[in-house]
């Protein structure tokens, strides 16, 4: 079998904004350790890590993390690519999906097992919520993880390929998972790991940055900007709190509310001051200049910290105020693609549970390894970045099958790493290629196109698919239509959908158009998905395979036409393209037609496992 992909180039063009204070824009990709090609093998003996530099001749201030990654530019932080979230604290003991049972409007939802059985979650009533506060509140004095290894998980962070990580100091519910000694309100007492009532007594959170610098990975530290925990913002005065907002008026009670912007404050600057995380992951998008006077004076926090830690990245998750780079949350994996097109070029992470829920619960059904691998793809074919997230147990170890789905990761990142890492999109991003046995009637070949628009009927009208009556559609596309972005036809050999261009020109997508269908009198029907990437002058064609399944042909056809002017990301390379090669395999042999474009000889040993997903290198350098 066959397969025939028609692609155009179009230059993207990234804009990254300079800025006065201190945030990190516009430079070059920086290499962090690790970030070009294959993930180390972990070691397990607490080595150093390799120094990075600033900036220009600049090294990293002399303190505990000295000798330990930095991100020195956004665009070096863009270049890791992927990242292991931990979402963990005392709610793991009980199996819920963190903090969101106690917020009184969707304790029922996220899944979360009922809070008053036998009776149904819709069921409970106010003093259900009451006793069920006072219980999770009280988990504090059973939480002891006694199985916790910090050099265990940075050793699977390392050996999954991943290249930074983030992880809980609190949660919505206020509990510490690092040595704080900051107090919701005047009275009450510290509420975490290190609390008065809590057995665990350790630093899990500093043990855990530890580890993770040690075998090189960049540090986040996610933080809620609320905490339900604390009196100064659901204050037991002001009555039974109904959502996750403070539960009085700001306005009225400004002392009450400066105390909590006080706590918070606090507690920063103590995570600041004790860990100098390379970026700062702030929920809880609630508090914040979208909802009135409950917000806090981040950009401030923000600049303070960057004194301590230039090029320090914050996310804030509200859009409005220091906000580096976008997070979408959790994504249908069939979705993320969309996401990524419709970000582009704003940097952007997507967060994504490798189970159903972000915390740890029991019996969890886990996402297959070939749909992290494929969602890795999707998200840097647009430029993103994948942050998976894992909740670790309450004994302190990593739930098994997320160990195995991590090291399957880990096994194809050693392989193909390098189409992931330090990338930038190239255009198209995207192409879902299907291939059709026989030429199908007319209505097909406008798969997108609006009905409304006169197309349909026209290309309907044209008869069968010949050359000739492509060409009158194409006219009709192009010179008809006030909006051209619909669909266009380049010869009958295929049709890009959303896509239009003067006749006789190469084909140029609009709109993340990227559906691509071929048309060959052989084989039966089939749907190959591929994603791209570029690095320097070799692009990387990412074939997302079903199993370990590779094309059975002996030939591939990729038609590209690659005519986009070379050096911004988004456009191909201008040198003529050397060599193609399947990564883990011999070198293809390839040869150019001008109607079949790139025509690939797969080598004999292309039936070797290739799990997930097969990568071809395609070079372009001189």
């Amino acid at each position: 079998m066959r397969t025939t992909t028609i692609v155009s180039v179009l230059v993207a063009m990234v804009t990254v904004q300079t800025s006065a204070t201190g945030r990190p824009r516009s430079d070059d990709i920086q290499t962090l350790p690790h970030i070009a090609g294959v993930p180390p093998t972990p070691t397990g003996t607490g080595g150093t890590c390799p120094l990075m530099a600033m900036s220009a001749g600049g090294a990293v201030g002399a303190d505990s993390t000295a000798s330990c990654p930095r991100i020195s530019s956004l665009r070096s932080w863009q270049g890791l690519k992927f990242g292991l979230f931990l979402h963990w604290g005392a709610y793991s003991q009980i199996g819920v999906d963190a903090s969101w049972s106690l917020n009184w409007k969707t304790a029922c939802t996220f899944g979360n097992p009922s809070l008053c059985a036998p009776k149904k979650c819709s069921e409970c009533t106010e003093a259900d919520m009451v006793a069920y506060r006072k219980m999770y509140w009280g988990l504090s004095k059973t939480f002891n993880p006694t199985k916790f290894n910090a050099t265990a998980w940075a050793d699977v962070a390392l050996a999954a390929g991943m290249k930074y990580f983030v992880m809980t100091t609190k949660h919505h519910d206020g509990f510490a998972m690092y040595n704080t000694s900051a107090t919701g309100a005047p009275g009450q007492p510290v509420y975490g790991v290190t609390g008065p009532d809590c057995p665990t007594q350790r630093d899990l959170y500093g043990e855990v940055v530890t580890a993770m610098r040690t075998n090189g990975l960049v540090v986040g530290a996610y933080f809620s900007k609320a905490d339900w925990h604390a009196d100064s913002f659901w204050d037991p005065a002001h009555g039974f709190p109904t959502d996750r907002n403070v539960n009085y008026d700001i306005a009225t009670n400004a002392t009450r509310y400066a105390q909590f912007v006080d706590f918070d404050e606090q507690q920063l600057k103590e995570i600041q001051s004790k860990y100098k995380p390379d970026l700062f992951w702030l929920d809880a998008g609630w508090v914040g200049p979208n909802n009135g006077l409950q917000t806090l004076p981040l950009p401030e926090w923000a600049a303070t910290a960057r004194k301590e830690t230039p090029n320090q990245l914050w996310v804030n998750r509200d859009g409005k105020v220091d906000e580096d780079y976008l997070t979408p949350e959790n994504p249908p994996p069939d979705a993320v693609l969309k996401f990524g097109l419709g970000l582009r070029p704003k940097p952007w992470e997507v967060c994504m549970t490798l189970g159903s829920k972000w915390a740890y619960t029991v019996n969890d059904t886990y996402k297959s390894t070939e749909t992290v691998v494929h969602t890795l793809a999707n998200v840097i074919a647009t430029g993103g970045s994948l942050l998976l997230d894992v909740g670790p147990m309450p004994t302190g170890e990593l739930p098994p099958t997320a160990l195995e789905r991590l090291a399957e990761v880990g096994e194809w990142l050693r392989l193909n790493g390098e189409a992931i890492y330090d990338t930038v999109a190239v255009f198209p991003y995207a192409m879902n290629v299907t291939t059709k046995a026989q030429r199908p009637p007319s209505p097909e070949w406008v798969h997108a196109a609006n009905a409304s628009d006169g197309v349909s009927a026209s290309c309907a009208q044209a008869g069968e698919n010949t050359e000739a009556n492509l060409t009158a559609c194409q006219d009709y596309c192009f010179n008809s239509l006030s909006t051209c972005n619909t669909i266009n036809f380049r010869s009958p050999t295929g049709c890009l959908v959303k896509a239009c261009t003067p006749p006789g020109q190469p084909l140029v997508t609009k709109d993340g158009g990227f559906d691509v269908y071929t048309i060959a009198n052989y084989g039966a029907t089939s749907t190959q998905q591929w994603r791209l990437s570029r690095k320097g002058d070799v692009v990387y064609a990412i074939l997302l395979l079903e199993g370990t399944a590779l094309p059975t042909a002996s030939t591939l056809e990729l038609p590209f036409v690659v005519d986009a002017p070379g050096g911004a990301d988004g456009s191909w390379p201008t040198s003529p393209l050397k060599s193609v090669s399947l990564i883990g395999s011999d070198n293809v042999e390839f040869a150019w037609s001008d109607q079949n474009g790139l025509v690939l000889t797969m080598p004999a040993s292309k039936h070797a496992a290739q799990p997930n997903a097969a990568v071809f290198r395609l070079d372009f350098s001189n």
